[in-house]
């Protein structure tokens, strides 16, 4: 039964990067450099027009707005034991990161990259509700972005071993 878990594992996974893949080469397919041999990718813009709008003076752009995070505080490590195992300048680091990030968050809560961190560093202390807080809502906020979906398969899949969310 256990080789057929893993096989089912393995399955998912695969599916999950080759989606991941594909939705990265979409991406990549539709930013375009604005200087020639700038290797920069443009950021997700934060004003959204409807495919077939241009702007115009007549029709001022809207700011995308973030839903607001309602998970586990962003400071938050959690209490499990094995945080005591740890040596406390790891412990003390990475509390500071949080903190840090909840400021940070907190004032620009768009952050792929800082909600992303913020779920790596719960999962340090094996605060999984945490982590899958911090990648769900990555996910909400740029759904095409692959990262958080690995993670959370990861999660699910070889730490809480819910092969049922990892399908979520």
């Amino acid at each position: 039964m256990n080789i057929k878990k893993g096989l089912l594992l393995a399955a998912i996974s695969v599916a999950v990067i080759g989606a991941g893949v594909i939705i990265t080469k979409l991406n990549s397919d539709s930013v375009t450099d604005q200087n020639p041999g700038d290797t920069a990718v443009s950021p997700t813009p934060l004003v959204v027009f409807p495919p077939t709008a241009t702007p115009s003076p007549s029709r001022a752009p809207q700011a995308v707005q973030s839903p607001s995070y309602k998970g586990d505080p962003i400071a938050n490590i959690g209490k499990d034991p094995f945080i005591n195992t740890l040596p406390k300048q790891i412990v003390e680091r990475e509390k500071k990161y949080l903190a840090q990030m909840s400021e940070s968050l907190g004032e620009n809560p768009i952050d792929y990259n800082g909600w992303i961190g913020v779920g790596t560093s719960k999962k340090l202390f094996k605060n999984y509700k945490g982590s899958i807080d911090a990648w769900e809502y990555a996910k909400l906020i740029s759904p095409t972005h692959p990262l958080s979906y690995l993670n959370l398969a990861d999660l699910y899949g070889y730490y809480l071993k819910d092969l049922e969310n990892i399908l979520n």
